[in-house]
């Protein structure tokens, strides 16, 4: 699998999974299985990993209803996965997606990734009353490090009460974003970017609304009660520095906002 999936491929031999190996119409493979344990059910997952992003997919979910920015509130209530409506399939699925570029990981971090997106899915089908926190994963993180890095990125973090916050201009885009840097829980690191001024999810476009979370490499788009957009990116840390795990996360969160901007 040299070339693609590296990172996906060593977790599932590692944790002696048994799945099938698909193909996108590029040639990428990817993996197919089905997977439970005790307080999960059986679950249909497929697993991607490209250029650096691992997209962990559950299928076959229940049709509770909704579709675009509804389905963006729903998400909410979970840290990291987001569910939408498949444009190829008009089937709902949940979805989570992290970088893990240079990354090592391990069959029991494997393993708590996908306990914690099947527990997503039974709270947000309603199986569950409790949505599940982030698992605390292998780390080496130091928060310290974090305006150091920022500002080698020619940025001027403020520190808050949840982490750092700054602003920067969008990539190729006539408009400024203002972000957040905070740590959701051991072994992440979380950013959230806004467009300055706000930008609105067109309350008239559930079927944009649903490609754009389909679309999303990494992290996932939320948007507030007047409709505010919000790119979030989540990443583990999984035995790498602070300084590429938070390029990472700009990277995708300025990515995820820019795309929207477009849109």
């Amino acid at each position: 699998m040299s070339g693609h999936g590296t990172v996906l491929f060593r977790a599932l031999s590692a944790a002696h999974f048994s799945y099938s190996v698909r193909h996108l119409p590029d040639g990428t493979p990817y993996a197919g299985f089905r997977w439970g344990t005790t307080g999960l059910p059986v679950m249909s997952f497929t697993a991607l990993e490209k250029g650096g992003e691992l997209r962990i997919t559950i299928h076959d979910l229940p049709d509770t209803g909704g579709s675009g920015a509804s389905l963006w509130a729903t998400s909410a209530r979970v840290p990291l996965a987001r569910l939408y409506r498949s444009p190829e399939t008009r089937k709902i699925e949940l979805c989570a997606a992290v970088d893990v570029e240079g990354a090592t990981m391990s069959a029991g971090s494997w393993t708590l990734l996908l306990e914690h997106l099947g527990l997503s899915a039974r709270h947000l089908t309603g199986m569950l009353p409790e949505a599940p926190e982030l698992p605390p994963l292998p780390s080496g993180a130091a928060p310290e490090e974090v305006p150091g890095a920022l500002r080698a990125e020619g940025l001027d973090p403020i520190a808050h009460a949840e982490g750092f916050r700054f602003t920067t201009d969008l990539p190729r885009l006539p408009v400024r974003a203002r972000l957040g840097v905070g740590f959701p829980a051991a072994g992440w690191l979380r950013v959230e970017a806004e467009v300055e001024g706000g930008l609105r999810l067109p309350a008239d476009r559930p079927d944009l609304a649903d490609r754009l979370q389909w679309w999303a490499p990494v992290g996932r788009l939320t948007a507030s009660p007047s409709g505010d957009v919000t790119a979030r990116v989540t990443v583990p840390y999984l035995e790498r520095g602070t300084r590429d795990v938070l390029a990472a996360a700009l990277r995708g969160s300025l990515r995820l906002l820019g795309t929207d901007w477009k849109h």
